[in-house]
């Protein structure tokens, strides 16, 4: 690393890290602190020590959720409120650094629901690429890869040991299984069983990737992604593993990856693809695409590259009772509140959810109309929202007009996904998503009440929405980049809080001319007059069925 040009501080030479970060912590942009256990003691001085300096928490893996898993499979009550207080440790970790690194889209999603309004960023194990060095043919025997120091692989060993290995031999006794990691002495003689070698550590694990038919990946606790499973693949070795541990990685059963949680399916996934050439093939050339796509280091810089733009509209706050102008021109605005279109905070909490997901990288909101909307936009970046664009004028904004200044937007921002409400409640238009659609010749997904998003390299990738439409659900495929509405029940926005509207105010915010897009702002749509629904006549009061009826027939109703 020193070659390399890190500057690496090792005992017994360096000074302690108090008195390095007194000397040094002016100078530092960022601080990194890997696991809760060097976090949690570390934390207060880096604060006070380097102050200007961003703090970032590399998790590895979300020890609590470890910890809690571990109490279930096992039953113990004391690892259970373990667990507990670790969670609330680790929480109040991720609460109190900058921005939060997780390895598992799982563990991304878990934190999003506990801790909304923490910066959580997902950032994959990488690997190199190796590829199949030899076939099915030439191929023999399963191996384990993990060593004892961590308890999961433990368990799994002792597992793969005491009932699957054994399934496995009494109808195939010619197949060895290879246990490679740290395992100590006094614990290899429990493990002692026939067709069982327990090589300990070795300095290089290719032989085994390049010689044994099957890696094996037993765990039945655990947490983050599993690094024993991505280099298997990496060499185009194909795995039997649990649900556990192929979490988090893209991994389908069948194609990637044969899973089972049971000893007895366990050890017949084995036994089938152990003497399967043509799935054994299949599994390996999956595998090697997977990693390819989403754990390589070719991979890391296209991932979560997306940008999502967002078209957040102001409207009288729907709480307010309207009242029309009195000459008819309009709807009284002055003194009345104003508020986000309700389904453009919904797009927005969608577009929030998939940055927190690792989807997406930035989340930009779009406001077009005067110049006192900066207020409104600066709730959108309280939501969350990483900057805005407010587009001036002083005109009212018809959908077309609206469509095009996106468009421009959308030229110059480049964004994988577009995210409006399906509709203003002002205008109950329901044309700009479907307009800028058009405009960009891009495809369309109106009424979203569920996306789904598939990134297969960079941005591209494909939208799986459910759309609320008059006969039910109808569920349709997208390619990106593409144009999606929201509707009622994609979800429930989020409440903003007072730190967020704090930081919110030094966000940025670009202010743009509608002229200078080349956009007309003139009328489209040429409204005549405004008039309040008419008033509801005094309602009957009935004694009984057939008087209803009776008084039905009278207006001729029935």
């Amino acid at each position: 690393m020193g070659r390399a040009g890190t500057h690496v501080l090792c005992k017994p030479w360096s000074p302690s890290l108090a008195a390095w970060l007194r000397r040094e912590g002016a100078t530092l942009d960022a601080v990194m602190l890997c696991r809760h256990y060097v976090a949690a003691p570390n934390l207060d001085l880096v604060r006070r020590l380097a102050p200007q300096a961003k703090v970032l928490f590399d998790t590895v893996d979300l020890h609590f959720l470890r910890e809690q898993r571990a109490a279930e499979h096992t039953g113990n009550d004391t690892l259970a409120r373990q667990a507990e207080l670790s969670r609330h440790r680790e929480l109040s970790l991720i609460q109190a650094c900058d921005i939060t690194l997780v390895v598992s889209p799982v563990e991304h999603a878990l934190l999003a629901r506990e801790l909304p309004q923490a910066r959580i960023e997902l950032l994959s194990n990488v690997h190199e690429v190796y590829g199949r060095g030899a076939g099915f043919a030439a191929r023999s025997g399963l191996v384990f890869v993990g060593g004892f120091n961590h308890p999961p692989n433990e368990d799994a060993v002792r597992w793969l040991v005491g009932e699957i290995f054994p399934r496995i031999r009494a109808q195939r006794p010619d197949i060895a299984l290879h246990l490679i990691g740290d395992i100590p002495e006094a614990a290899r003689p429990s493990l002692a069983t026939a067709g069982a070698q327990i090589h300990g550590r070795v300095a290089d694990l290719t032989p085994w990737m390049e010689g044994c038919r099957i890696a094996l990946a037993p765990l039945r606790y655990g947490a983050g992604v599993k690094g024993k499973v991505n280099m298997a693949m990496s060499h185009g070795l194909p795995v039997v593993a649990t649900g556990i541990a192929a979490e988090g990685m893209q991994l389908r059963d069948g194609d990637e990856i044969l899973l089972a949680d049971d000893a007895e399916g366990f050890a017949a996934a084995v036994l089938r693809l152990h003497d399967d050439e043509a799935l054994w093939h299949h599994l390996s050339e999956y595998g090697l695409r997977n990693v390819r796509e989403h754990f390589s280091f070719e991979a890391a810089p296209e991932e979560a590259q997306m940008k999502i733009l967002v078209g957040y509209k102001r409207v009288v706050d729907y709480n307010v009772r309207i009242q029309v102008k009195p000459d008819g021109t309009g709807v009284v605005t002055d003194g009345v509140k104003l508020s986000a279109n309700p389904f453009d905070d919904i797009a927005l909490e969608e577009a929030l959810r998939l940055r927190e997901k690792g989807i997406a990288e930035e989340v930009v909101v779009v406001g077009i109309g005067p110049a006192d909307l900066t207020a409104h936009l600066r709730n959108g970046l309280a939501m969350g929202a990483n900057r805005a664009i407010h587009v001036t004028t002083a005109d009212a904004v018809q959908p077309l007009t609206a469509a095009r200044a996106l468009l421009k937007l959308v030229e110059k921002e480049q964004p994988g996904l577009v995210l409006l409400g399906k509709q203003a409640i002002d205008d109950d238009a329901n044309q700009t998503g479907q307009m800028l659609a058009a405009l960009w010749d891009r495809p369309q997904a109106t009424f979203a009440s569920k996306v789904d998003i598939s990134i297969e390299s960079g941005a591209d990738g494909k939208a799986t929405v459910t759309r609320e439409v008059d006969a039910g659900l109808e569920t349709i495929e997208v390619e990106l980049p593409a144009v999606v509405t929201s509707d009622l029940r994609l979800n429930e926005p989020r409440f903003i809080k007072l730190p967020d509207i704090m930081k919110a105010k030094s966000k940025p915010i670009d202010v743009v001319e509608l002229a200078s897009l080349g956009v007309d702002s003139g009328d489209h749509l040429k409204t005549t007059h405004y008039a309040a629904p008419p008033k509801r006549s005094k309602g009957v009061m009935v004694k009984d069925a057939a008087e209803l009826v009776a008084a039905l027939k009278a207006k001729g109703l029935l």
